[in-house]
């Protein structure tokens, strides 16, 4: 579900052609495959693709049949954006999102000199070389921790199945896989006797438990669904009566020996400390921080995300002795307190920063919120 595999037969005048003859360049909305020799592009693959790409996590390669060295395919790992399932590789029509102008139609937009300024990166062709990225772990970092990213965690069981619901604030989700497939975020180790959950590139642990009794790990699957928390922990802030919330299902299926109830899942249960559930912020104040942070391409999640990073452009470090202070000084981007003038947005709404000591773990037999 997230990723999308293209394998294209080299046959004909293109069976010569390795990975050193074959020129891949990618956008975050495009692929244009081309020959290095100058003999024209593999038009097959020069297209819009069906959605969003993260193309710095997307890679290629030229596969040979064991059985003829002479078969070959040019073979492309598109990792998406968002998770979902695509109906074609190519996007349909012509009337593209990404081809969309921005114009300056009123004072709440910025003006066609900034926003040519402000051109996304990942909009642009980027040539992606051959092979899959070596430091894999470091390339799906999603730079969060589980507080940012987890609410809470609720577990049940049946007869012969065992559930554990991981509770996830949407914002942050939607910050992370903007970064990262959402099935690269999360990762779990699964015996018999025992539950590791845990941020997969950064391996921050989220839980780890021991059963009361056994489970199948290879039954075991696992889901993003969209769930409504009846009972919000002490001092959650939520005005809505009916809150849902995105949510980390993952279903164990009890052996046999282990069928009924347990009473209690995990005879030990530890988690780290979460973040308290809260509200999303108000649609119009979405659009307007979207339109400050990437004006020309408000709605794309993978160029937001890029902007984010490149607003920061030099950080300085610095003591008070006499104080006993640490200081630390973020030197923003030039343009960015015009976009806030123009859009009426106050730059402190598009920071917030957590302070806190290393990462502690709480004991616990059964967890419910």
């Amino acid at each position: 579900m997230g990723r999308m595999v293209l394998t294209y037969p080299l046959r004909d005048s293109h069976m010569d052609l390795d990975e050193d003859d074959i020129k891949v360049e990618m956008s975050c909305w495009q692929l244009l495959v081309s020959r290095k020799d100058g003999k024209g592009k593999l038009s097959d693959l020069c297209k819009e693709v069906y959605d969003d790409i993260l193309r710095d996590l997307s890679w290629w390669k030229v596969d040979k049949a064991e059985s003829n060295p002479q078969d070959k395919a040019l073979i492309i790992y598109l990792a998406k954006a968002r998770h979902r399932s695509w109906a074609s590789p190519w996007y349909p029509g012509a009337l593209n999102p990404h081809k969309k102008s921005i114009f300056g139609w009123t004072e709440r937009q910025a003006p066609k000199g900034v926003l040519k300024g402000l051109k996304i990166d990942v909009e642009s062709f980027k040539n992606i070389e051959p092979g899959e990225p070596e430091d894999w772990n470091h390339e799906i970092s999603t730079a969060m921790t589980p507080e940012q990213i987890c609410t809470g965690i609720t577990v049940s069981e049946s007869e012969s199945l065992v559930q554990l619901v991981i509770h996830l604030d949407e914002e942050a989700l939607e910050s992370a896989t903007a970064r990262v497939p959402l099935e690269e975020v999360f990762a779990a180790d699964i015996s018999a006797e025992m539950l590791s959950v845990y941020l997969r590139g950064d391996s921050f642990s989220i839980c780890a438990g021991r059963f009361s009794g056994k489970v199948v790990p290879e039954k075991s699957n696992w889901q993003i669904s969209s769930v409504r928390r009846k009972s919000l922990p002490e001092g959650c802030t939520v005005k809505s009566p009916a809150f849902y919330n995105p949510a980390l299902r993952i279903i164990l299926s009890k052996a046999k020996e282990s069928f009924g109830n347990w009473d209690e899942v995990f005879q030990e249960f530890q988690c780290c400390s979460f973040g308290l559930p809260r509200d999303r912020i108000e649609w119009d104040e979405r659009v307007r921080r979207c339109s400050v942070l990437s004006p020309g391409c408000p709605n794309n999640r993978v160029g937001k995300a890029q902007r984010a990073r490149d607003l920061l452009k030099k950080v300085e470090t610095s003591q008070d002795l006499l104080l006993n202070r640490v200081i630390l000084l973020f030197h923003l981007e030039d343009k960015l307190l015009q976009l806030c003038d123009t859009h009426k947005l106050h730059l402190h709404d598009l920071f917030s920063m957590r302070v806190r000591s290393p990462l502690h773990f709480h004991a616990s037999r059964y967890i419910c919120l």
